[in-house]
């Protein structure tokens, strides 16, 4: 056979397998590639699933939550009565326990109780009451609960859910001042000076809501609650005014 057939023949054979191999190698990537998009859409058909599910659950839907927060004094709602007995710190820690139902989408009606107090009542040495020192003591504390109705506005329909909100109810607020002096030999006179009132109670606020799960949700309000003026200043302050910042965890029953 001529030399230069069987190199024409060999190079032939040898571009043959060439581009049979290149053409198998791009099949494979082809195929990895397609299975990198199966993946991605899988993963969001799944996460898809998930949200409508969490979505479906947000409807008709009782929360109970618990939170913890701060509450705010408005100086506005202090008194000018320079002779006021003592004050209540113009912040305070505050709880709240509440029970919602989200009837629509949107739209959800709540009722909620906070509770804020506060004492400052120094506590006396027993040693020197024994021993018959004299002994004066003075301080106060006060506490202010309210009872409130409101409904809630989601602004979209998300896991993440701002919202704003309104509700009306009662405050009723209370504090006491203490004042002891005396000794063991001539008596300790103690004497108690009770304040209380009620007053009607107006909040308007604005939070976010964030679906964790089915059967958890977490919440971060603002609010803004002013009150009608009290019957008689209650720990320094002549009204219910205010802000406060409140977390909750809700239970999604």
């Amino acid at each position: 056979m001529d030399t230069k057939a069987v190199k024409n023949k060999r190079t032939t054979t040898l571009g043959f397998l060439l581009i049979l191999i290149f053409h198998n190698l791009g099949l494979t990537g082809q195929e990895d590639y397609v299975w990198e998009v199966d993946k991605m859409l899988e993963r969001d058909k799944r996460n898809v699933i998930k949200h409508d599910s969490v979505i479906r659950c947000m409807r008709k839907k009782v929360m109970l939550s618990v939170g913890y927060g701060k509450w705010y004094f408005s100086n506005s709602a202090k008194s000018n009565n320079e002779e006021e007995l003592f004050f209540l710190s113009d912040n305070m820690g505050q709880w709240r326990l509440m029970l919602s139902w989200n009837f629509l989408e949107r739209l959800a009606a709540d009722i909620s109780v906070n509770y804020q107090m506060e004492k400052n009542v120094p506590t006396p040495d027993i040693m020197s009451i024994m021993s018959g020192e004299d002994v004066e003591i003075d301080g106060g504390g006060g506490g202010m609960g309210t009872v409130q109705l409101g409904i809630k506005y989601y602004l979209r329909k998300a896991l993440f859910r701002p919202y704003i909100h309104s509700s009306y109810g009662i405050v009723t607020a209370k504090s006491q001042y203490t004042k002891a002096e005396g000794n063991m030999d001539t008596g300790i006179n103690n004497t108690d000076y009770t304040f209380e009132s009620k007053a009607n109670l107006y909040n308007i606020g604005s939070g976010i809501d964030y679906r964790l799960g089915k059967n958890i949700s977490f919440c971060l309000d603002f609010n803004y609650a002013y009150s009608n003026p009290f019957d008689e200043p209650i720990g320094g302050y002549n009204s219910y005014r205010g802000f406060s910042i409140t977390a909750n965890l809700a239970i999604v029953f």
